[in-house]
């Protein structure tokens, strides 16, 4: 018999998982939002001449840029706890088949499996 979905303490597993990974990156957030919102508070205007404001402008973007990372991070690690709720997790969304264990330790917001994902970049 072929399983179609995990079980309740593999999916307490994977709720484990992605709430950590979850709580990390909103730490991260704040963090990368408080430096973001210092960068040009901290500089003073000897500091701006000797970096150059090409410097300081590059260091903005990085900043915003890991900002945007980290929100879309969140939100995929949000749903995948509704997808956890809902007992859908870990379902390949194109193939209907379970992703495998390891890939879910790895990514656990895939919604893809290796295979189908796989797929995807060919076509």
């Amino acid at each position: 018999m072929k399983i179609n979905a995990y079980s309740d303490e593999e999916l307490k597993m994977f709720e484990t998982i992605i709430n950590k990974k979850l709580n990390y990156a909103k730490t991260e957030l704040g963090t990368t939002l408080k430096s973001l919102s210092n960068t040009n508070n901290n500089i003073s205007a000897n500091t701006m001449v000797a970096m150059g404001n090409k410097l300081m402008v590059e260091e903005q973007e990085n900043l915003n840029l890991l900002a945007i990372r980290l929100k879309k991070f969140i939100v995929h690690l949000q749903a995948a706890l509704e997808r956890i709720k809902h007992k859908t997790y870990g379902v390949c969304r194109k193939t209907g088949r379970l992703i495998s264990k390891e890939r879910l330790l790895l990514v656990p917001h895939a919604t893809l499996s290796v295979e189908a994902k796989s797929k995807r970049k060919q076509t």
